[in-house]
């Protein structure tokens, strides 16, 4: 995906965003780390740098901070609560940015070059662990954000539309009970990727152009394809996403995946969906068997 600019004038949202980014871009700089932002602020971004309506609208912050163990986290953290405007929260991983009006909840993750089972363990009070599964490899896959409208220009690492999907769907298959918002937001994507991704699907994948293809066919397939690009170097991530896109297929209209996939009750059926979704599969199997 490409690096996008977006104009915060009259857009507090983003001048919050540009401020956060200025903040910690300092912050990384003085720890000779890097960070990125994922979550639905980055498809909210990706959706209005192409012109698409946003959905949600979220009052918080996900951030991918790379450190090398759980107490480099702590170090960092505690660093940005005594120069950067943070405040602590009952959350070890929740901080406040505080030099915004109203503050900015922001979830400070962790991820590090570890090996399965892909979790880091902060050693808090908590004793919490965090899910690093599909983090480093979306790092691969970061955007530049810039804002415009400003004296000098701030960017912001974000992830691609294609990392997103990734990620949501971890977390959702992670803590199905917890994420009410992942398959929607993915159905969000499914819906307008044809829109956001038009030069790279008639660029490169050309041919899925056949006789009565249908474009929303091709968006999910060249959308498996990306992030089967994404999963390529880690066999075990490639095979979870492949296990669990396989096992909610098989569970036909029982599939909860499928389900939430719905956005129109009256204009989409589960069969649609169905078919969408082994699309988005035999992407990812056209790339990783590559």
């Amino acid at each position: 995906m490409p690096n996008i600019c977006i104009s915060i004038v009259n857009k507090p949202y983003l001048q919050t965003l540009a401020q956060l980014a200025k903040t910690l871009n300092s912050a990384c700089q003085e720890f000779d780390t890097h960070y990125y932002l994922i979550g639905a602020k980055v498809m909210e971004i990706w959706l209005i740098a192409n012109n698409l309506p946003s959905y949600r609208n979220t009052n918080d912050a996900d951030l991918v901070i790379y450190v090398t163990t759980a107490d480099n986290y702590h170090e960092f953290r505690q660093y940005l609560i005594e120069h950067c405007f943070f405040t602590a929260t009952a959350i070890t991983q929740r901080l406040n940015f505080a030099a915004v009006n109203p503050p900015l909840a922001v979830d400070i993750i962790p991820y590090s070059h570890l090996p399965q089972p892909y979790q880091l363990n902060l050693n808090d009070r908590e004793q919490t662990t965090i899910s690093t599964l599909g983090l480093g490899e979306v790092a691969n896959h970061r955007s530049q954000l810039t804002f415009e409208g400003l004296q000098e220009p701030i960017t912001l690492p974000i992830v691609s539309i294609e990392s997103i999907v990734l990620l949501k769907l971890i977390a959702w298959h992670e803590r199905p009970e917890n994420r009410p918002n992942d398959i929607p937001d993915i159905a969000r994507i499914l819906q307008h990727y044809f829109e956001i991704a038009t030069e790279v699907i008639y660029d490169d994948h050309n041919d899925l152009f056949v006789d009565n293809c249908q474009l929303p066919m091709i968006a999910a397939r060249v959308l498996g394809r990306q992030i089967g690009y994404i999963v390529q170097p880690s066999e075990y991530l490639k095979n979870k996403v492949i296990e669990v896109i396989s096992t909610e297929l098989a569970k036909n209209t029982d599939s909860h995946l499928l389900q939430q996939l719905i956005i129109d009750n009256e204009n989409e059926t589960l069969n649609e969906k169905h078919t969408l979704i082994n699309e988005l599969l035999l992407g990812i199997h056209d790339t990783t068997l590559c």
